[in-house]
């Protein structure tokens, strides 16, 4: 039997046209990040991207102010501005704090007010504060803060922190730390959304509680980074 009967008749190969019927490639997302912290955060944050690999994706723009409220009208200004270039974000992550803000529910209730018109602007809040997502490194806690003495709740976690191994003289803007906790950061994932997932927690941001952990699956999944 001749290969043309035994194949059918077949096309001549047109490489051009498969390639054109190739689906195309999505192009990357662009995510702008607006930290409350002045060092801290945005040192995690840029050691992260870097680490993995996202610097032409990342941006961590500079905050006009530490309050939530400030944070949420800095980060919805330059995504306005960068949709005005021409460059506009896909998503934009406002990194902040409960502590003790007293423009906190404002800074919820316009980041709400913002995703119901459509924007993507998201929150990324930790009760009390950052350095309780550092914690849980470490191992699992639902252990609630709160002001001790003269110590603002912020700095009783600080001070909890500070018994862990390595951590000893950890500050506001230590440099290196996602690095030092790469080795745990799994465990810390898993810990973040076990606390989540707590049915006794009924406040949309209870005491103790984080969402770096949304934030981090995020990137990990841009990068491909493997568990």
């Amino acid at each position: 039997m001749a290969a043309k009967d035994l194949f059918g008749s077949r096309k001549p190969r047109n490489p051009k046209a498969e390639r054109a019927a190739r689906p195309l490639r999505q192009p990357a997302p662009r995510i702008l990040l607006v930290c409350e912290g002045e060092k801290t955060e945005p040192i995690y944050f840029s050691d992260l991207v870097v680490a993995w690999g996202l610097s032409n994706q990342v941006k961590i723009g500079k905050n006009d102010g530490s309050s939530p409220d400030r944070i949420v009208a800095r980060a919805e200004e330059l995504f306005a501005l960068a949709q005005r270039e021409g460059d506009a974000f896909d998503e934009v992550f406002c990194v902040f704090d409960r502590d003790a803000h007293e423009r906190f529910g404002d800074a919820v209730a316009r980041l709400k007010a913002l995703k119901a018109s459509g924007q993507p602007l998201s929150g990324v809040v930790s009760v009390p504060c950052f350095e309780f997502w550092l914690l849980l490194h470490f191992g699992y806690t639902d252990k609630p803060y709160a002001c001790k003495g003269k110590k603002s709740v912020g700095t009783v976690v600080v001070s909890d922190l500070k018994k862990k191994p390595g951590f000893e003289k950890y500050d506001k803007g230590m440099a290196g730390v996602f690095n030092v906790l790469g080795p745990k950061l799994e465990p810390a994932l898993k810990h973040a959304k076990q606390l989540a997932a707590n049915p006794a927690e009924h406040a949309e941001h209870p005491n103790p509680s984080t969402q770096v952990h949304l934030l981090v699956n995020r990137f990990k999944s841009m990068a491909n980074v493997a568990s």
